[in-house]
């Protein structure tokens, strides 16, 4: 993902010296914003993720490998370094993982690839489903609250609290389920394919417990979508027949309309909060897209 913390190959080496692994390529990733995250290379040309966890300590890392290491048959990556020793740099957790092939989509989805994604999902949910994860639950109605609680005290303007109230009174009563755990994050930038095959999901830091209904509308809201927020209906149709298959039971379309609403809001709701509440300084897509995508589920689902 994105480059927030520099280091050098040398620097790289001299906290792996003890694994007898030492890299001789060194290459910076520009998608994503969460975390710090180069390829490496040895020297038989073998690649590598090296992250810096810009906000998760050693703790959370753990968890996300215990997490990885119990999923079968899923393009995910492997962690490479001791659960037990894992180094800091700058006071911050690294990781190693395994490298997976292929490219981040920059393009619309096709069916091809949305019936991948929802296979993914409904096998993820198969494995995870009635697991517990001791992290903070992060997908939550009350999270929403907390979110809009912000909003409301924040000096903006008024029509952009009410466009914000307005999503939120539809979605405020909302019961989202504690069916397992829950990647919560799974755009288009945390995938890769290659030719056309789904050949890597990741980035599973944030996964806890959470409702498998939240986790497929945030696939739903987000790969469905074109970029002038045109609802694609096929390419729904598509997830939903793909993750009903793969999880072996049928959706209930209204429930996941409510969801993909809370899911919509909560992104907005994000999006607005890190930037202008926050001000954290870091790339953040435009909140508003996901209050436009609300308002087309509202009428076309």
């Amino acid at each position: 993902m994105g480059i927030r913390t520099d280091i050098t190959l040398n620097e790289i080496n001299q906290l792996l010296e003890g694994y007898a692994i030492s890299f001789v390529k060194l290459e910076i990733t520009i998608d994503g914003i969460s975390d710090s995250t180069y390829i490496v290379s040895d020297a038989n040309g073998m690649k590598y993720i090296f992250k810096i966890y810009e906000s998760a300590d050693t703790e959370k890392l753990q968890r996300e490998i215990q997490l990885l290491n119990s999923l079968n048959g899923l393009p995910t990556p492997k962690f490479l370094l001791s659960m037990n020793n894992i180094p800091l740099y700058q006071n911050k957790t690294i990781g190693l993982f395994t490298y997976l092939e292929g490219t981040s989509l920059k393009r619309l989805p096709t069916l091809n690839h949305i019936a991948q994604i929802g296979g993914f999902l409904g096998t993820f949910h198969k494995q995870t489903e009635g697991k517990s994860s001791i992290n903070p639950k992060k997908f939550t109605i009350n999270q929403i609250d907390e979110m809009f609680q912000a909003l409301e005290a924040f000096d903006c303007d008024e029509e952009i609290k009410e466009r914000f109230r307005k999503c939120y009174l539809l979605v405020q009563d909302i019961e989202l389920k504690n069916d397992g755990i829950i990647h919560g994050d799974l755009f288009l930038d945390n995938t890769k394919f290659t030719d056309d095959k789904l050949t890597a999901v990741f980035d599973f830091i944030e996964a806890c417990n959470g409702s498998f209904l939240f986790d497929l509308s945030v696939i739903a809201n987000s790969w469905c979508f074109d970029s002038t927020n045109t609802f694609q209906r096929s390419s729904f149709e598509s997830l939903i027949a793909s993750y009903e298959q793969n999880f072996q039971d049928k959706m209930e379309i209204s429930k996941l309309k409510k969801s993909m609403l809370f899911a919509s809001l909560f992104y907005a709701l994000r999006r607005f909060t890190i930037k202008y509440i926050q001000k954290r300084d870091v790339t953040v897509k435009p909140y508003d897209e996901y209050l436009v995508r609300f308002d087309v589920i509202l009428e076309e689902l």
